[in-house]
């Protein structure tokens, strides 16, 4: 059922779009400005040692998606970006800014080659703990470990639910891996303890299995984090921005005040370190904000602030409250054009006032989203 939806939705923007759904949303939202996400990009197969259940861009399909993008848009810096939505500088119709979140060298390694030839400069988001140590994040940490069990029905307590694992197929193992992200995100107010609860369970899951991520994570296309000699080379000779992203990729809205104030500021000084320039751009991991989050963000001298919110920025704006458009792992031309310029979200939109107006006139339906 959910791949005919996607079809059909796919059909549905395909149409739009040739009837010239996405030119008339583009031009509507030409004076604003979007800012695109992802995390990582890793070619199939070079993983030797393991194959991540968390979806991945491939190289070649994102060179596409860019590439669609460059016909009708015009691609620049975070810095001259927020110049613009500060009112402080006239910008072009239809400008985007393209970021990375977390720190992984592959950023660098795979996504750097494919930027410079399309003239696109990135702004990646690097917590800086991570750098430090070398160590994975525990979402990564968690991925790899539960393939490795061999035995079925393993039993495994995470925040006080219960879950079995079965690795032997990879379909509900990935399921699984949702659910339980989800459930330690959710289950905790507090993120330190959130964080110690994850390690707490991959620890276990790597003693059962005798196999670690970390054993061999400096060394993985996939889930290694960039160096601070890494960081400083891209800087400084390629030009690429770089951000805060906290220490220890924490949920600032989940933390105290004291804990807020040491990861913004000692990841800046990190990354100031490092790079030997002025960090300016802020992204909050998770997307987790409130107002004292944000305020805290622009004492600690930072002039933006990306979430995870969609949507388009406009002149004007609150800049710590920064809207982004994630880039899907696979989507064609037609489909990038049509997230990007509007339409895609506008279908969304309309879709769900139907299935609205569906429930008032028929109140026993059964309509899902």
């Amino acid at each position: 059922m959910d791949s005919f939806k996607a079809v059909f939705r796919r059909s549905i923007i395909v149409v739009l779009s040739y009837l010239g759904g996405s030119v008339l949303c583009r031009y509507l939202h030409r004076d604003r400005i979007v800012i695109f996400s992802l995390h990582g990009l890793c070619p199939v197969g070079v993983c030797s040692k393991w194959r991540p259940l968390r979806p991945q861009h491939q190289p070649e399909k994102f060179e596409q998606m860019l590439r669609s993008l460059l016909c009708r848009h015009d691609f620049t810096t975070m810095d001259e970006a927020i110049e613009i939505l500060a009112g402080r500088k006239t910008g072009k119709p239809n400008m985007a800014v393209l970021t990375f979140d977390d720190g992984y060298r592959n950023n660098i390694t795979y996504g750097l080659p494919i930027l410079k030839k399309l003239n696109i400069p990135p702004t990646i988001y690097v917590s800086s703990g991570h750098v430090i140590s070398q160590k994975p994040f525990w979402f990564d940490r968690l991925d790899y470990v539960l393939q490795q069990l061999s035995e079925r029905g393993t039993e495994i307590t995470i925040a006080g639910r219960s879950f079995t694992i079965d690795a032997s197929n990879r379909e509900q193992l990935g399921r699984l891996f949702r659910v339980i992200r989800e459930e330690l995100k959710s289950k905790f107010t507090d993120d330190l303890a959130m964080n110690e609860e994850a390690n707490r369970v991959a620890a276990i899951l790597e003693d059962m299995s005798g196999k670690k991520l970390g054993e061999f994570c400096g060394e993985d296309p996939w889930s290694a984090i960039l160096t601070a000699e890494e960081i400083s080379e891209a800087a400084n000779t390629q030009g690429t921005g770089f951000g805060g992203h906290t220490v220890d990729h924490i949920r600032l809205s989940r933390v105290d005040e004291d804990t807020v104030n040491k990861e913004l500021h000692d990841n800046k000084n990190d990354l100031e370190r490092w790079t030997d320039k002025p960090v300016q751009h802020f992204a909050y991991p998770d997307g987790s904000h409130n107002q004292a989050v944000e305020r805290a963000v622009e004492r600690c001298g930072y002039r933006s602030a990306v979430t995870s919110d969609p949507g388009f920025n406009g002149i004007g704006c609150n800049l710590y409250q920064l809207k982004r458009l994630h880039m899907p792992f696979d989507a064609s031309a037609a489909e990038m054009l049509a997230i990007a310029s509007g339409l895609s979200a506008w279908l969304e939109a309309c879709t769900k006032s139907v299935r609205g107006l569906i429930r008032r006139v028929f109140p026993g339906s059964t309509t899902r989203s």
